[in-house]
């Protein structure tokens, strides 16, 4: 797989495993990210994302879901 194949194998995985009910930080985004051989840098475009704003918001009841992870995850590869 690519490095773009596999950030987006990562996101998707963490994202659909996370509980139902349960907000995401986008912390553990990046730090999933990171991990992948072959990730330099990461930046998140959206949602907003700082030191104030690390949470996807995920009311009770809701799931957080991937149905497409190529046109749901957007990955940039700048060489």
């Amino acid at each position: 797989t690519t490095v773009v194949e596999d950030v987006r194998n990562s996101v998707s995985a963490l994202i659909n495993s996370n509980p139902i009910g349960q907000s995401i930080a986008i912390s553990d985004i990046v730090s999933e990210v990171n991990s992948i051989i072959g990730v330099q840098a990461v930046a998140i475009s959206s949602p907003q994302y700082d030191s104030q704003n690390d949470v996807i918001r995920i009311n009770s009841g809701e799931k957080a879901f991937v149905l497409d992870a190529v046109s749901d995850i957007l990955v940039l590869k700048i060489d």
